[in-house]
């Protein structure tokens, strides 16, 4: 299942033609001291880039709208997002377009293409040869663009990067078109010669920087690109090539949450020890049970047989089970899927590993597993002298030596590491779930697309805040976790540098709604009217641009182009988490201004369903037809780190599955110490040995061995969960706990294995035991 999840991982864009030739033009920058990574570049680059550097075969360029509202007649939706792309789109990639030309379905303005899924959502498409569609009119947006179906596309694969349901022309946004090499809004794509080196490609970047971004700069900060730089400044692109995009993320706002190599190296991890666990205990039960097939191997080798043939054999009954499992593994596979991807949001198919490469190499794990499973019974059970094992004198070998036991120890040490690893997974996510973000976030109703009332937006939030069963409401055109806008600032005062802030718009009711805290000044007021060309920033900002008394403080924007536009700080707020917890805080500006498309509802405490109905139907007296979309921002907030949540279920079903594998070979061998010893067992009962003295003796062996399994397995899973918790700015600390309860854990289900055996031997009647001697 999880080679299955790892291949499903790897396969990510492999279906587009020339997808090595193919690659993503990224934007890496830094200003005063804050690095930003992005995937999203300027109009002009990718034009530019087939001008200036011959090795670039073609390139394409891909822009993103979220929460767009689709109409058709009487009909409505929210399309959570709706892609803009150059007119070569489907000669460039490899989605497949059912109806319409690709050359010129995405060429004139106000073009747009629908996925099947979306021609049938919209009107009743029913497949191959239903024309309906094509040349019927959609209102896009709030301003209800006019925009003509022109080709029907399939849906894209499951494992594309990006996924899409609409794509309007690019040509539509005027944006498209701008010369402004500083304003990224577009992902931009290219395709280099076959011949071409990527990594020459890119090293003629810099100069192109100078050439095109450098007056740019000069223009709106009025200093030379070389003086940007010598401040500490850093502006560049680089390539990413497009099979390393979804798991080798680099950028922090890409189309889609992507995979990570580390996840699959921690997934390959598990198969391995798992493996190796169900191998140890097939190589602890072989050898354990020696005594019968020692007299086996020695008539065959007094019949003459070889022992090369013997050991041959013994592999031969190995890969079969191997391979006997291998089938029974994939019957359960079939069965189990459909849980499995709910569990870790994939969307599966068992199909995708029928073909030949997977097969060969399903075949070779078999091969594999079952000769490592089978080598060391295969050695030591054909290396017997056939006269001293028919007269009974073999020694005990493998059952009085010290490796059946290091075997043991290395298998519990792997699951005992995975007991930890898995509790504090669920230790930090269970932190980030209820981290204090700095506002309240519990019970904060966001409402989208409110844009689409127009001139009522404020007189739907007035009516809102008329109910009893809401406290506040405020307009914003970001909200978090999603407050990504930045721009360059320049303050007036203090260090004097340009910096690259994060900024958002709002009204004055964002402090009450989010309950948000004030560190100096004030917030926003209805009651100074000075105060649209004021700004409130966070504590962070002030720190990074060295204000002790930051209220009364000037900051520049770079908005007018022949004005100066320096606006005054009236409050500093403390910090709080406006993006995902995978990051930092970072430095805010806060700008007065009604123009968001999103409100937020600070509701009551009770029955949440019962507001919601409530809203909606204040809505819709508002909307017209406009859907009502909404979401919570606790719910947005734990969607960010929805992959880790993922990974910690899965951790949680294969951790049971190891440890339980663990167990039947510990059950195995409790049973077969208690047959070899069951004489022994006999004459200490007869000579007065108590039923709990007996368990304690079967059991001590086996509990020193989960003890010094225990220490081991100690520093492995610190250093295993050091190295995923990099991942995340704020960590809980490891501490000690979680070490010492996994250890608890597997003492425990270790004792209640091999205790089950032993009291079951401690209880058995020594005169059926002796009854030989």
């Amino acid at each position: 299942m999880i080679l299955l999840y790892i291949v499903y991982d790897f396969n990510y864009d492999a279906f587009h033609n020339d997808s090595e030739l193919i690659y993503r033009v990224n934007l890496l920058g830094r200003m005063s001291g804050q690095e930003f990574n992005s995937c999203y570049s300027s109009a002009p680059v990718v034009s530019g880039f087939i001008r200036e550097i011959p090795e670039i075969e073609d390139g394409c360029r891909i822009a993103v709208w979220e929460d767009i509202i689709v109409k058709y007649g009487e009909d409505a939706y929210t399309e959570k997002k709706v892609l803009l792309a150059d007119s070569n789109f489907f000669d460039f990639f490899s989605f497949v377009l059912i109806q319409g030309d690709p050359k010129t379905v995405l060429k004139k303005p106000n073009s747009i293409v629908l996925t099947e899924s979306a021609a049938k959502k919209l009107f009743g498409y029913t497949g191959r040869g239903d024309n309906r569609p094509i040349g019927k009119s959609l209102l896009v947006g709030t301003d209800e663009w006019a925009c003509t179906v022109t080709g029907i596309a399939e849906n894209p694969p499951r494992n594309s990067h990006f996924h899409f349901s609409m794509i309007l022309s690019m040509e539509s946004w005027d944006y498209s078109r701008s010369t402004a090499w500083a304003s990224n809004a577009l992902l931009t794509y290219i395709k280099l010669n076959e011949n071409a080196d990527w990594q020459s490609v890119q090293g003629k970047f810099p100069e192109l920087v100078i050439k095109y971004i450098g007056p740019q700069v000069q223009q709106f900060l009025g200093i030379s690109i070389e003086e940007f730089f010598e401040q500490g400044g850093a502006y560049g692109f680089y390539l990413q090539p497009l099979l390393d995009i979804h798991l080798f993320p680099t950028t922090d706002n890409d189309l889609e949450p992507g995979g990570n190599i580390n996840t699959i190296y921690l997934l390959t991890a598990i198969v391995f020890f798992i493996i190796v666990i169900a191998c140890i205990n097939f190589m602890n039960l072989s050898t354990a049970r020696f005594s019968g097939r020692a007299k086996e191997v020695g008539v065959r080798k007094s019949l003459g047989a070889t022992r090369k043939r013997l050991m041959l054999q013994f592999l031969n009954e190995s890969v079969f089970f191997t391979i006997i499992s291998m089938i029974l593994a994939l019957i359960v596979l079939s069965l189990v899927l459909p849980q499995f991807n709910l569990l870790s949001g994939k969307q599966m198919s068992v199909e995708l590993l029928y073909n030949f490469q997977y097969l060969a190499g399903m075949l070779l794990l078999v091969l594999f597993v079952g000769i490592i499973a089978g080598s060391y019974p295969a050695f030591y059970l054909t290396s017997f002298i056939p006269v001293e094992v028919l007269r009974g004198k073999i020694k005990a070998g493998l059952k009085s030596s010290g490796i059946r036991s290091a075997l043991v120890i290395f298998q519990f040490t792997l699951s005992i590491g995975l007991i930890i690893c898995t509790l504090l997974i669920y230790k930090q996510l269970n932190h980030l779930q209820n981290k204090d973000l700095g506002f309240d976030k519990e019970n904060v109703l966001v409402i989208r697309n409110v844009e689409a009332l127009g001139t009522n937006k404020q007189a739907f939030k007035e009516e809102l805040m008329k109910l009893p069963q809401i406290e506040s409401a405020s307009i914003s055109n970001l909200v978090p976790p999603d407050v990504e806008y930045s721009d360059i600032f320049r303050p007036r005062g203090g260090d004097e540098q340009d910096h690259g802030f994060n900024y958002c718009f709002v009204d004055e009711d964002l402090l009450g709604t989010l309950n948000l805290t004030m560190a100096d000044g004030r917030f926003f007021s209805r009651e100074f009217t000075s105060d649209s060309g004021a700004v409130v920033i966070n504590k962070a900002a002030a720190k990074l641009i060295g204000w002790n008394n930051p209220v009364g403080e000037k900051l520049q924007t770079f908005w007018k182009e022949n004005d100066e536009d320096v606006r005054e700080v009236i409050g500093v707020v403390k910090d709080y988490n406006f993006q995902s917890l995978k990051k930092e805080i970072t430095s805010l500006v806060i700008f007065l201004g009604a123009q968001g498309n999103n409100i937020l509802v600070k509701l009551t405490a009770g029955d949440v369903s019962r507001k919601i109905e409530l809203i909606e139907t204040k809505w819709k007296s508002f909307a017209h037809g406009t859907p009502f979309d909404y979401s919570f921002i606790d719910d947005d907030f734990n969607a960010k780190f929805r992959k880790e949540q993922q990974l910690g279920k899965i951790f949680f079903v294969f951790t049971g599955l190891a440890i339980f594998i663990a167990c039947l070979g510990l059950l195995g061998l409790a049973t077969f110490t208690a047959e070899q010893r069951s004489k022994e067992i006999g004459i200490r009962k007869a000579l007065g040995a108590s039923s709990n003295g007996i368990v304690k003796l079967l059991s001590q062996e086996y509990l020193k061995l989960i003890t010094i399994s225990f220490i081991v397995a100690i520093p492995v899973s610190y250093i295993i969960i050091s190295w995923w918790l990099k991942n995340f700015a704020y960590k809980i600390n490891i501490g000690v706990f979680s070490f010492l309860l996994g250890g608890v854990i597997a003492l425990i289900i270790a004792i209640l294995t091999v205790s089950y055996q032993s009291i079951k031997a401690a209880s058995k009647n020594p005169v059926e035991s002796l009854r030989c001697e």
